[in-house]
């Protein structure tokens, strides 16, 4: 913090001529010992001329402004330049501590002028630092903000504490203009040098402005950290209302992250404790309520948090705190019509909160002047400044009188608004609460009908649906009986013809048509076979295809009256259900080629084996073959020949099951279907 300002007491004395000739003496003595010290640097390692004076010789501070004023033109031109340039300093710093800033800024100039003159290329610290502070009392913050910078460039490392009080000026002068750019790692060199110098205080003030300097940043970790160190310092320092305004940015910080539990945590840790006199605090509670109840979507609650966080009466600090984070928060939730329009109040609210009657041009008229001007035209400035000064004087304490006035006037009122804005928030509140509940209450039995409405419905449904089902459920065993039926007297009319065929052939003596009527028999036998599943499995779709073939061979060896020792059967056939369009033309085609083997194939033989084999194949088809290892197929034998009615019927099969057909022999006779047209049930 920088120290307030000495209040020097003001000289009262007699015979000013006689004793103006001993300080001038004393002035004389301390500035020639200062001369001969031959430093190459001159000011820097003296101390005040001024202080000398007041310390050694308890001299008042307005009663030596007084003397080195009426006295410093008496100083010789052939005097050396660093005498001069001391007395100039000396005067200006001490108009400087009179609170006569304009002076101070005319002598200072002259100093600095008469030192450049010595080391133009270099500067001193202290004539820096001192200008710095004269700009900053009158306003001007560009030019003490640039002597100011001038000055820490001249810093040593072991000199922290100067440095330290120059960063103090430097971060206040911003705090006052912002337009005056400085880095981050500005603020955190100046939080490290606050850390070695053990100053708390300073670090709580520069981790404050390094949060708000990583939020504009967008870095919300960093603005977090330092948030939370400017809770642990002003807790350590016991300043309660410090520890709010930083937990409030926590909790803002929390909301801008989208951590809603955390943010409501600390929100709720402040409920209690915001409910303090200090309208700043209550405003800024307000308003990261109004920011997390926003964020949260909740738009009318968060108005009238933003709402309530407006002061009855305007000013214009809080208003564009406000009005900037309500702006934030809309641009975040990408509603940036609203956002806009508040950034322009915001806008018109910091205009009001940092106008500042900086009076550049006289500053620049007072230094030429110091510069070049005569002794008459200084004489007569200092003069005209002086009155302006005492005008400017009664004019501030005529303000600060109606202001305390005005104060004393308006605290009843803001009191009582204050405690009116909360009425009228709980009433909003409970108004809003209410609505609320009222709202809920309708969709609940809005949703309680749509429900039982629905549930009605489906419940029509399913029965109507139920009903269905159970007369489909009938239809459909009222259907599979009518099939059982159909498939039973077509195999009894099967077994008939079978019967008839077979009778038919014992009575001819003709060999070949007894032959050909037994085939006949056999096929018919074959057909009647697959209806008999069909009835006796209860499966009238499909066919259970080992079983059917099984049974299908068993009846040709009886109907051949083979013997069991005599052919040996070999069946490879894997369990698969085809539908009864596929199995029909496989059991005629088994029954084609059985028959020949049996009738032809063991002429001669008095034993032989046969094999079938029937099972899927790796590319989608299904692979039937039927072998023996009798006489095979007599040269020059192919299934195209026009007297065999046998392989005219197979081929005909094959190409209803889109089969590929081949007939070879290897060790007897081979024929082999790749079938592609079939379907598993």
């Amino acid at each position: 913090m920088i120290p307030p300002l000495r209040k020097l007491p003001k000289l009262k004395f007699i015979g000013m001529k006689f004793i103006g000739l001993l300080y001038l003496s004393i002035a004389c003595n301390i500035i020639c010992a200062q001369v001969k010290r031959k430093v190459s640097h001159p000011l820097s390692p003296y101390p005040l001329l001024s202080q000398e004076l007041i310390t050694k010789v308890d001299i008042p501070a307005d009663s030596l402004l007084k003397f080195l004023i009426h006295h410093s033109s008496a100083i010789p031109a052939s005097s050396p330049l660093q005498l001069k340039t001391e007395i100039n300093l000396a005067i200006g710093e001490l108009y400087y501590s009179t609170g006569v800033y304009d002076q101070a800024l005319k002598y200072l100039a002259i100093a600095k002028n008469l030192y450049d003159q010595q080391l133009p290329e270099s500067g001193s610290i202290r004539l820096l630092t001192a200008i710095g502070k004269a700009y900053f009392q009158r306003g001007n913050y560009l030019l003490a903000a640039q002597s100011f910078r001038d000055a820490l460039k001249m810093i040593k490392p072991a000199d922290q504490v100067t440095e330290d009080e120059i960063r103090d000026y430097l971060t206040q002068v911003y705090n006052l203009n912002p337009s005056i750019n400085l880095s981050t790692q500005f603020f955190i060199k100046s939080f490290e040098l606050k850390k070695k110098l053990d100053d708390r205080p300073g670090m709580l003030r520069i981790a404050q402005r390094l949060t708000e300097t990583f939020y504009l940043e967008k870095q919300l970790e960093n603005s977090l950290k330092y948030a939370q160190l400017c809770v642990d310092l002003a807790k350590q320092l016991n300043r309660p209302e410090e520890v709010i305004f930083s937990s409030i940015d926590i909790a803002n910080l929390y909301t801008k992250m989208s951590r809603f539990t955390e943010a409501h945590a600390v929100l709720e840790q402040l409920k209690h404790r915001t409910n303090t006199t200090s309208l700043h605090i209550y405003s800024r509670y307000e308003t990261a309520l109004g920011n997390y109840y926003l964020s949260q979507h909740q738009d009318s609650l968060g108005l009238l948090h933003y709402k309530a966080a407006l002061p009855a009466r305007p000013i214009p600090m809080l208003n564009q705190y406000v009005y900037r984070n309500q702006a934030e928060t809309f641009q975040h939730l990408g509603n940036y019509k609203m956002a806009l329009e508040l950034y322009q109040k915001y806008l018109k609210e910091f205009s009001l909160a940092n106008a500042s009657n900086v009076q550049t041009g006289l500053i620049n008229i007072e230094e030429n002047a110091a510069r070049g001007k005569s002794k008459d035209e200084i004489r007569y400035l200092n003069a005209e400044n002086l009155f302006k000064d005492s005008l400017l004087k009664k004019e501030k304490l005529l303000a600060d009188a109606l202001i305390a006035k005005n104060e004393m006037q308006t605290q009843q009122l803001l009191d009582q608004q204050r405690l009116s804005t909360l009425m009228e928030r709980e009433v909003e509140l409970q108004k809003q609460k209410v609505k609320d509940e009222q709202n809920k209450r309708y969709m609940f039995i809005g949703a309680s009908c749509i429900f039982l409405l629905l549930g009605g419905w489906l419940y029509w449904m399913y029965r109507i649906q139920k009903n269905k089902n159970l007369i489909i459920e009938k239809q459909s065993g009222d259907m599979e009986m009518l099939m059982k039926e159909v498939h039973h007297r077509v195999k009894n009319n099967l077994q008939i013809i079978s019967s008839l065929l077979d009778m038919q052939s014992m009575s001819i003596q003709d060999k070949t048509a007894s032959s050909a009527i037994k085939e006949g028999k056999n096929r018919v036998q074959s057909m009647a076979l697959i209806h008999q599943n069909l009835y006796h499995e209860g499966n009238i779709r499909s066919i259970n295809v080992r079983d059917y073939i099984q049974h299908l061979v068993t009846s040709l060896f009886d109907s051949y009256q083979i013997e069991n020792n005599k052919i040996k059967l070999t069946t490879e056939i894997s369990a698969m259900q085809l539908d009864v369009d596929t199995v029909v033309p496989i059991g005629l085609i088994i029954n084609e080629l059985i028959s020949n083997s049996l009738k032809y194939a063991f002429v001669n033989q008095a034993d032989g084996d046969l094999s079938i084999t029937l099972k899927p194949n790796g590319n989608d088809t299904l692979y039937f073959s039927v072998r023996d290892n009798g006489r095979g197929f007599p040269p020059g034998w192919t299934p195209d020949s026009k007297h065999s009615f046998g392989y005219q019927l197979i081929k005909a099969f094959a190409k209803k099951l889109k089969a590929r057909l081949e007939t070879f022999n290897d060790q007897g006779a081979v024929v082999i279907l790749h079938i592609a047209k079939y379907k598993v049930i």
